[in-house]
């Protein structure tokens, strides 16, 4: 089965994270914000803390058109009173918060399968028992064989490009 678009992902994540009724929530990997703006309209939401390093580097893009990016995601972060911006490498953000101190976490970051792996390692403690992990792209098959080993009770949404897992 062929994964959804981008539109339909997205939604999938909100309505996901909305039955989660999560207060504090972390997206790594935002690009342009899209997906931002929609789970900074979470009910629930107490702080949205969006992490991205928007290096050119992990992009074809290169270093000019992800500045422009990163500094269109940092103004709209500025002007919502629930978001904050870490352009930081997620791991490096990942030594900002405690431990159980997050209740949704998001990655569409790093897809090679280090860096998945990397990923839910180091999140994963940040997230409360009972919180959600979730990621886009589990399609690709280095994010789906991280997912695996690591998360086995995860489950699919979105024609299977959207992985969940709660945290016991």
């Amino acid at each position: 089965m062929k994964p959804c678009n981008a539109a339909t992902y997205r939604a999938a994540t909100y309505a996901l994270a909305v039955e989660a009724k999560p207060r504090i929530v972390v997206e790594v990997g935002v690009y342009q914000g899209a997906l931002s703006r929609l789970l900074c309209q979470l009910p629930t939401l107490e702080r949205l803390h969006v992490v991205d390093s928007w290096d050119g580097y992990y992009s074809k893009f290169g270093d000019e058109h992800m500045e422009k990016v990163a500094a269109g995601v940092i103004a709209w972060g500025a002007t919502e009173p629930k978001v904050e911006v870490h352009r930081l490498d997620s791991s490096d953000a990942a030594l900002l918060f405690a431990d159980e101190s997050i209740d949704f976490w998001h990655t569409d970051g790093d897809h090679s399968l280090a860096g998945v792996r990397r990923d839910i390692t180091m999140w994963a403690p940040k997230v409360k028992r009972g919180g959600i992990l979730s990621g886009d792209n589990y399609e690709a098959a280095t994010v789906a064989q991280g997912v695996r080993e690591l998360l086995p009770d995860h489950q699919l949404l979105a024609n299977g490009r959207l992985w969940w897992a709660r945290k016991s």
